[in-house]
């Protein structure tokens, strides 16, 4: 199986070293520092951090993701049925609608609070932060409606398997790491649905929490209790 991150790295790691270069043209070119000369150099020194920095961690990443495929500190190796994989992606498309839906809503409510109170504070000028307001609001709505499809479209494609390891997980085409840099374990536990149960994962990567589903095959519940063990087991070391 591809690991698309060596992909992500590796355009990654271009794009720092173009604004690397980037840094320098205005000295290369002449150009005067008090006409844009040192916002080029500005701008471009942070976004090759930025690139830099993104290379590092999806770097990371791509690494464990080889050694998970290679079954280092691989816990389990599942492999769903079409109607199982069918329903794990229908639920999780449907909490990601919300989740999405939600935020979009609550962007959308402060855009419209700014568009209306503009014009009343400023009648002559605000009616142009009224105009930014609504292209937000149609650009954030657009946003939400493509990342749902492409979310729905992943959970489609990259189906039927999953790998889970005391140092992360991977499924639906994404790795879940808990050990990179500012990575930890938050919390594990078993979920029992009418339909299917499932493994949910709690993690930090760096600074931001994050969970994963992991749908547990028919017959497979007593090797879900025992990952969870582990994994609990794993928490309470770090504590």
């Amino acid at each position: 199986m591809p690991n698309t991150n060596w992909k992500t790295t590796r355009i990654t790691t271009i794009l720092a070293l173009v604004f690397l270069i980037g840094i320098f043209v205005p000295s290369f070119i002449g150009m005067d520092g008090f006409h844009g000369g040192f916002a080029l150099a500005t701008f471009s020194g942070f976004l090759m951090m930025v690139f830099t920095i993104s290379a590092f961690v999806f770097g990371a990443v791509a690494r464990q993701q080889d050694k998970l495929f290679a079954g280092q500190n691989l816990l389990v190796h599942w492999t769903y049925t079409a109607d199982e994989w069918r329903q794990y992606y229908a639920d999780e498309s449907t909490e990601d609608r919300k989740t999405k839906t939600w935020l979009f809503y609550i962007v959308a409510f402060w855009a419209v609070v700014f568009g209306i109170g503009f014009p009343i504070y400023d009648p002559k000028d605000g009616i142009f932060v009224s105009y930014m307001m609504l292209g937000l609001i149609i650009l954030i709505g657009f946003v939400a409606w493509l990342s749902i499809r492409i979310t729905r479209h992943k959970l489609e494609k990259h189906g039927g398997e999953a790998w889970i390891s005391t140092t992360g997980a991977y499924i639906a085409g994404q790795m879940h790491s808990w050990t990179i840099v500012g990575g930890s374990l938050i919390d594990v536990s078993c979920l029992t649905g009418e339909k299917q149960s499932q493994i949910r994962i709690d993690y930090m990567g760096g600074n931001t929490e994050y969970s994963v589903h992991i749908p547990v095959p028919a017959g497979r519940e007593d090797e879900a209790k025992i990952i969870t063990q582990t994994l609990a087991a794993q928490i309470s070391r770090q504590a």
